[in-house]
């Protein structure tokens, strides 16, 4: 119930309540960010105590990024994951995913996204999307229940990956997949199943809309952040962009 609450304060900035409580509690920062403070009610400590909840579940759609403190903020639910086990590759030789990871050309973006099957019937897609200088513009994970064949699932990765950027606005991909029959396919080759022929058509009618300039084939090695997004996600039909 608290963290209801919590959830309304932080969706309606402009209710009373909300206005009441910032001007008394947190006048020149945001609700995630507040301090408990000096002499506080009961209230809203106990409104306090269930922004935890609320952390563990939330991701923030990116926007324009004007109010995200990159380094600091859960900008996707996942980030504390990621910075703690297995890390966004950047620019460093200290990082062996780094090293297989090569950027896009200046002023692109590339995408990676992967599929995982899981044993219970479900199947998860991971994506990232990157400049030039390894840095994040947009990730993703997301599980559903579908059959489970590997070109399927992979090619629906990379359509996930697709419907987001150009959600977000973004532009210039240049796609990286570990599936090698559905990048073959993409590139112009046939693929023996109809369903797959089909699920490309869509993928590269998506990738003309935002003038995506090139599709290859990279080892697992080299796409380690997709994959793990992929299994990210553990609740069927729940899925992360951020």
């Amino acid at each position: 119930m608290l963290a209801k609450q919590f959830w309304r304060l932080l969706t309606n900035p402009d209710s009373l309540a909300t206005r009441l409580l910032k001007a008394k509690y947190y006048p020149k920062d945001e609700l995630m960010n507040a301090k408990i403070g000096h002499q506080p009610s009961f209230l809203w400590r106990s409104i306090l105590a269930a922004r935890r909840v609320v952390e563990d579940g939330m991701a923030w759609r990116v926007g324009n990024g004007a109010i995200i403190r990159i380094r600091n903020d859960r900008w996707i639910a996942f980030l504390e994951m990621l910075e703690g086990g297995t890390k966004i590759p950047r620019i460093s030789k200290q990082n062996k995913a780094t090293e297989r990871w090569t950027p896009p050309p200046e002023g692109s973006f590339k995408l990676n996204s992967d599929g995982a099957i899981y044993a219970n019937g479900t199947v998860g897609f991971g994506f990232v999307i990157r400049y030039a200088q390894g840095e994040v513009e947009l990730a993703g994970a997301k599980i559903m229940t579908m059959d489970r064949d590997n070109t399927l699932v992979e090619g629906l990765a990379i359509l996930f990956a697709l419907e987001a950027a150009r959600e977000t606005g973004i532009h210039g991909l240049y796609i990286k997949s570990d599936c090698k029959v559905m990048i073959d396919g993409l590139q112009g080759k046939d693929i023996q199943d109809s369903h797959g022929e089909l699920l490309k058509e869509d993928i590269l009618n998506f990738a003309q809309a935002i003038n995506c300039r090139e599709f290859s084939y990279i080892p697992r090695e080299a796409n380690k952040v997709a994959h793990f997004l992929a299994h990210f996600v553990k609740t069927p039909d729940l899925n992360y962009c951020g």
